[in-house]
């Protein structure tokens, strides 16, 4: 049985055209993620899937030799990330004979995330014997005191009716976390059975900093990023 580091890196985004090409100080978007799989054991499989030529090829240089492209029924900004990934991994079962263990998602649209918090992650994922485990961010933001606005701008309402007061940034309750994207375990059974990354009250939170987990959807993410990238 075997572990995938599985790469998911579409052609296309609806937030910022060419996203996974997309210069960020200097490299293309998906090199950091592409770049942090060299830390992994050599044992595990490097998977990208991709709609992609131009992303597959440029992947080929770090390791990512799998002639496989994503269908393109799966390619779209509405297409469910769990189909892709159980996709290609039954594409490698069937072209490979490989049997898979256990996946470990990286989306490259988390640049800044540390090798460290992988590798602690994981150790409690296996010591633990998870069958999920996911990257999470404290909260700042006072969800209560969000609101929506008509497109024509000229009336909004509070998003959350049921709200019973709106608390002070101080008053904010504390545990309360979001996920951010930065990295996924799952069992690979587990994921097939259930087509869900996480599952409440079963899925393991591990908290991360958000000054490594900017997720790159818009360009004043990327600005973001960058700017984190210098003060490091």
């Amino acid at each position: 049985m075997k572990s995938i580091l599985f790469v998911p890196a579409r052609k296309g985004s609806t937030g910022l055209k060419g996203k996974n090409l997309i210069n960020l100080n200097g490299k293309p978007l998906i090199d950091y993620t592409l770049k942090l799989s060299q830390k992994f054991p050599k044992e595990f499989i490097l998977f990208v899937s991709t709609d992609s030529k131009k992303i597959k090829d440029y992947s080929k240089k770090y390791g990512f030799k799998e002639d496989y492209l994503r269908p393109k029924k799966l390619s779209t900004s509405k297409s469910n990330i769990v189909d892709g990934i159980i996709d290609g991994i039954e594409w490698l079962k069937k072209n490979k004979d490989y049997e898979i263990e256990d996946v470990i998602l990286l989306q490259p649209t988390s640049p800044l995330r540390k090798y460290s918090d992988i590798q602690k992650a994981y150790k409690i994922y296996k010591k633990k014997k998870l069958l999920s485990l996911t990257s999470v961010t404290k909260v700042r933001e006072n969800s209560l005191g969000h609101i929506k606005i008509d497109k024509n701008k000229q009336s909004w309402n509070f998003l959350y009716k049921s709200r019973k007061k709106l608390f002070r940034r101080q008053d904010f309750p504390r545990g309360h976390y979001i996920f951010n994207g930065s990295f996924y375990f799952c069992n690979y059974s587990f994921l097939k059975r259930n087509r869900v990354l996480v599952k409440e009250n079963l899925t393991y939170l591990y908290p991360t900093s958000r000054l490594t987990s900017v997720d790159i959807d818009f360009e004043s993410d990327l600005k973001i990023a960058e700017a984190i990238m210098k003060y490091k």
